[in-house]
């Protein structure tokens, strides 16, 4: 494990409190009382870590990291945020928090950072004498960001004032005001806005507030819209984090995530901001800028202005390949799609807010299977229905044809720096010779295991969306 550093902090006991080791099988490796001053104490576990695994995903829980520790009794009670000794006995419960470091030449990259949630607790006992002679942990963990889970409140009265938790009506009434001006120019200046402001509610167990540890990543293609005033908000007694995405993300055409970003100085993380972005295949062109698959089905789609030209980029290959399965669902046909605005007006006609895009042809085969989302946040006097058009046709990008386009996982080497969540990937069916087939990251997942001779291995798991095999046209 020379590779990984695993390290838990938690909150020390108080100043001039005394924590005495006087249980009975502890006092076999020697009685150890602790004194530690308030504040956060960190303890490496890597010598005492077997396996470990961590992930990170577009949608919630987004980031999760797990690991398994065998810790001699004699250790136990330096696992500070773990438990504590107590009368004697080691007492765990979840409050710490989990780091896993990876040694890159020569740089510390953060794979993942969070609360622990979940401790499970059991005793190992000596193979030839039968004693009980080490504790064994599994941990749970969840990411950073779900410091904004917790729960708060908005008060009128100055001493129901907790920072983060009980926010008074004057300084809520500020922030919203700055985020709802903002909103003006448009959704991601808004959004970032609110992150600074909202994340500066709420700190790490370092002090560190949360708008200061990460910043807003954009693009490619920005959320297109400048206005926020038809969004419903949850109740005062909800959290931050859904009053972000209630705000920010009330269209499943919107991505908001958090992704590690890593440099030769270490690792930042980021929260993304951006539109779901489409398959490269479908925005492959003709000569007369056309869509070449899309055009087969449904005639030339609208001209998307908002997609930038240099989003075609070419997918990331994953190499090492050892398996991968896809599977294909009927059921996920699509052959309608319309984007909606409550400022064209609510109706259940077909084609009366917005045009929507159809493949007639299929639905009189298949029957009517509609794709359809109403978008908030576009307003402009005169030309919201040419703009809704627009992110119909982007919604066309995302979801025609859905059936198919498929689901599964590829498996790998281990290779965390190759691709992310967030990412298209190519991978060959068969060989080099074979069509390669793209995806689009929906989660990857990284698990490294000890063995009982101390050999290390490690793999890689991706999970892919809008798998094809259709190829970019020049």
């Amino acid at each position: 494990m020379r590779r990984w550093h695993i390290k838990i902090s938690g909150y020390a006991p108080q100043e001039g409190t005394v924590e005495d080791v006087t249980d009975p099988i502890l006092l076999q490796w020697g009685n150890t009382p602790r004194t530690e001053s308030e504040g956060i104490n960190e303890v490496d576990v890597t010598e005492f870590t077997t396996d470990l695994q961590w992930s990170n995903a577009l949608t919630s829980p987004y980031e999760q990291g797990a690991c398994s520790l065998v810790v001699p009794f004699a250790e136990a009670h330096k696992l500070v945020g773990l438990g504590s000794v107590e009368d004697g006995v080691f007492r765990p419960h979840a409050s710490g928090w989990l780091t896993i470091l990876e040694d890159v030449s020569g740089v510390l990259r953060t794979r993942f950072y969070g609360p622990i949630t979940r401790v499970s607790s059991g005793v190992g006992v000596d193979a030839k004498t039968g004693a009980r002679n080490t504790l064994r942990l599994s941990l749970s963990a969840t990411s950073w960001l779900s410091v904004l889970s917790r729960g708060f409140k908005v008060t009128k009265s100055e001493d129901l004032s907790v920072a983060g938790s009980l926010i008074s009506f004057a300084q809520w009434s500020s922030i919203t005001q700055a985020v709802i001006e903002s909103a003006y120019t448009s959704l991601p200046l808004a959004f970032e806005t609110a992150w600074t402001r909202l994340g500066a509610l709420q700190s790490l167990p370092t002090g560190e507030p949360l708008s200061q540890y990460a910043t807003v990543t954009r693009g490619p293609i920005d959320v297109q819209g400048r206005n926020i005033s038809q969004i419903q908000l949850p109740p005062f007694r909800a959290t931050l984090w859904s009053v972000i995405t209630a705000t920010f993300q009330a269209s499943d055409l919107i991505e908001l995530y958090p992704r590690w970003v890593h440099t030769k100085q270490g690792s930042k993380p980021t929260v993304v901001y951006r539109l779901k972005p489409p398959s490269l295949s479908v925005l492959a062109t003709n000569e007369d800028g056309s869509s070449a698959y899309l055009d087969e089905k449904y005639g030339t789609l609208r001209n998307i202005s908002f997609v930038p030209d240099d989003y075609l980029d070419e997918p990331i290959e994953l190499l090492d390949v050892t398996r991968f399965s896809v599977d294909y669902d009927g059921t996920n046909r699509v052959n309608y799609i319309e984007v909606t605005s409550p400022y064209t007006g609510a109706s259940t006609f077909a084609g009366v807010p917005s045009d929507p895009i159809f493949d007639g042809y299929d639905i009189q085969r298949y029957g009517l299977h509609e794709y359809t989302t109403e978008y908030p946040y576009i307003r402009d006097e005169g030309t919201i229905r040419e703009q809704v058009n627009n992110l119909t046709g982007y919604a066309a990008l995302l979801h025609a044809e859905a059936h198919r386009y498929g689901t599964g996982t590829v498996e790998t080497k281990y290779t965390p720096d190759t691709a992310d969540h967030g990412d298209w990937v190519r991978w060959y069916s068969y060989g080099p010779d074979s069509v390669p087939l793209e995806g689009y990251v929906t989660s990857v997942t990284h698990t490294v295991k000890v063995n009982d001779t101390g050999a290390v291995t490690a793999i890689s798991s991706w999970s892919v969306e809008r798998v094809s095999t259709y190829q970019r046209s020049t």
